[in-house]
């Protein structure tokens, strides 16, 4: 096989891995196929053992393993990793991503995915279920999507009715190689004000042909591992208020290289905002009324309560401080 071209490229970022990327090279390494495929694993210049980890596999797997180890952090410097050190290596048809504290699960998922969009040229991508596990690799009863989908192709306009519940992980993503390439190479305005990498991915590769989902639940995302997106922002306020302006900012670029033909969910990424900047007066005016659909009944009350009982919300806030003090102190 190893004169045979290679069809899929597996694009896999690691750095500081070494509790984990182990585990990521098997899902790897273990795949079966009936074409090649390559791994282009890309290690940030890890302060652990994670190089030499991802050195050992190449040793042992040559054919598969193309290991790209930087001596200096890339990331640090602002160097864009994807074009600078991984776009120009990529031989594949296709691209698959998982990062190095993730793994797959299922032996036949590159086969799958790779015959869907082999029968499905209108498909720029295919995506499958995804288990939250916890930083020990234990299964949670979280999934991505949270909700059952239909096998299928989803077009624009149905991806955005599911899009603010974030239902496809990176673990799953499986593109078309030349459009990926060009959305790195040429980003477009609503990826250069993200401040995340997969949500406007997803934007980009449902605006070029429908994505393709698959039920089945073929990889692991590890939530809160350490050094992680997830692990950095968890209960920090002022981290999730900049992470969901810059949400909104992104979909309103993303309306206009739509040329306005979506909603695009500005009005619940609007009132996101508001709410955690704790704005209860704008969020109870008329304009605001679609977006504020999204909160629980509970959570709509508190919010009409505060815009003209400003108080209730300073009360409660002194409440919750002094009782994570004593939770802290015990």
């Amino acid at each position: 096989m190893s004169n045979q071209e290679v069809k899929v490229s597996i694009l896999c970022l690691a750095f500081n891995h070494e509790k984990y990327i182990r585990e990521t090279l098997e899902s790897f390494v273990s795949q079966k196929c009936d074409f090649r495929y390559e791994v282009l694993v890309h290690d940030d210049a890890s302060t652990d053992s994670t190089a030499e980890i991802i050195s050992e596999y190449a040793e042992k797997y040559p054919d598969i393993i193309r290991p790209v180890l930087q001596k200096e952090n890339q990331h640090s410097q602002r160097i864009p990793i994807w074009k600078t050190h991984v776009v120009p290596l990529i031989r594949g048809k296709y691209v698959a991503m998982c990062e190095g504290d993730d793994y797959w699960t299922d032996p036949l998922k590159l086969q799958k995915q790779y015959d869907i969009l082999e029968k499905n040229p209108d498909c720029s991508m295919c995506v499958h279920k995804v288990n939250d596990v916890n930083e020990d690799g234990t299964p949670t009863e979280l999934f991505r999507p949270a909700k059952d989908l239909a096998e299928g192709k989803i077009d624009t306009a149905g991806f955005l009715k599911i899009q603010t519940k974030y239902p496809f992980q990176t673990t799953s993503f499986f593109m078309r190689a030349d459009i990926w390439i060009e959305y790195i190479n040429n980003p477009p305005q609503f990826r250069l004000v993200a401040d995340v990498g997969d949500e406007p991915m997803l934007l980009n590769m449902v605006a070029k042909g429908n994505i393709y989902y698959l039920p089945e639940c073929m990889s692991a995302y590890r939530k809160f591992s350490i050094g992680s997106w997830s692990a950095k922002t968890k209960k920090n306020s002022e981290k999730h208020l900049i992470h969901t302006r810059k949400m909104y900012e992104m979909m309103s670029a993303y309306n206009e290289y739509t040329g306005n033909k979506y909603d695009c969910n500005l009005a619940i990424y609007r009132c996101r905002v508001l709410w955690l900047e704790k704005d209860f007066k704008q969020l109870v005016k008329k304009e605001n009324a679609e977006g504020m659909k999204e909160f629980s009944k509970g959570k709509r009350m508190y919010i009409r309560i505060c815009a003209v009982l400003p108080f209730v919300h300073k009360i409660r806030t002194k409440i919750r401080t002094l009782i994570k003090g004593v939770k802290n102190g015990a």
